[in-house]
């Protein structure tokens, strides 16, 4: 069932390097750490058709594109949301919640990287700076 769900998933990525959605303004290359604590290069992370998170932030919604981010790190889970430890660019950081069913893919050298956030340890995410 999850590998049919997996490849129903993986089908709005195809389409979007077959050039059929808009392609997002920023394109990140990431380093995704998982659970297991393997490291994946990807050259472009897209994270639920989308290059920005959206937290949980008390009552309201921040939408944080990924080249504001310098790192993302899962720190535990509150309730059903994980919680995550943002690094900011500009040197801040901010503990947020986030949905554990948020999916990201990107290019690797050797396939399509395809992990939920419930299975990723961290994201360092390539930005250019200055």
């Amino acid at each position: 069932m999850r590998k049919r769900l997996l490849s129903a998933l993986a089908l709005p990525l195809l389409t979007f390097a077959m050039g059929e959605r808009a392609v997002p303004q920023n394109l990140v290359p990431a380093k995704i750490v998982d659970k297991r604590g393997v490291a994946h290069e990807v050259s472009a992370l897209v994270c639920d058709g989308k290059t920005y998170f959206t937290f949980e932030d008390g009552s309201v919604y921040l939408k944080v594109p990924f080249e504001n981010l310098k790192k993302l790190v899962v720190v535990g889970k509150k309730g059903d949301k994980l919680l995550v430890e943002a690094y900011f660019t500009n040197g801040g950081r901010k503990k947020l919640l986030i949905d554990p069913d948020v999916e990201c893919v990107g290019p690797t050298p050797y396939g399509t990287l395809d992990a939920f956030l419930s299975q990723i340890k961290e994201i360092v995410f390539e930005t250019k700076r200055g």
